[in-house]
């Protein structure tokens, strides 16, 4: 059964309650993501959290007031996205087909890679929308936050936008 098209008397015997995405927020998809992330990854949740709130989140209220999108998207569409985008940098921590953990080395370079797995992560999911125009306009709206931010390092030199680089990650992925 559809819960779109059930109508109110069966919700009422089902016993569900219907709450419009709107009503929700953004905040629960974070959170059950942070419940799903590795074992090993658990002590960056903070971290993750405050990249969220400093980049994620903003870049969403950029999105919806100064940009233009090739196709429309909805806010929660696009935070699943970039948390989509987010598993496939943590898929190593979850030993895949019963392959070991990463070793030491690697796993001591994790803090250092959270904030440019979510700087890739809000770029190619909240900004990979914008049109052309809107894509500079986003990438100098990222740039600048990230100056700001006192906690973060601009990964991209000036000239450029954010669209034109790659990750590396230093093969952790």
């Amino acid at each position: 059964a559809d819960l779109a098209v059930a109508s109110p008397a069966t919700v009422s015997r089902c016993g569900m309650v219907y709450l419009e995405p709107s009503v929700l927020g953004l905040q629960p998809f974070i959170n059950c993501w942070l419940q799903t992330i590795p074992q090993t990854a658990k002590p960056l949740e903070p971290d993750y959290r405050q990249l969220f709130d400093t980049y994620l989140l903003p870049s969403l209220t950029f999105l919806r007031s100064h940009a233009r999108e090739v196709v429309p998207s909805v806010d929660s569409a696009l935070v699943q996205s970039c948390l989509r985008l987010l598993d496939c940098f943590m898929h190593p921590l979850t030993c895949p087909g019963g392959k070991p953990l990463p070793s030491a080395p690697f796993l001591s370079l994790l803090p250092d890679l959270v904030k440019p797995w979510v700087i890739f992560s809000v770029v190619w999911s909240v900004g990979a929308t914008c049109d052309h125009a809107s894509r500079e306009l986003f990438s100098k709206w990222l740039i600048q936050t990230m100056v700001d931010d006192e906690t973060m390092k601009p990964y991209f030199p000036e000239g450029h936008l954010v669209y034109d680089f790659r990750l590396h990650d230093g093969g952790f992925t």
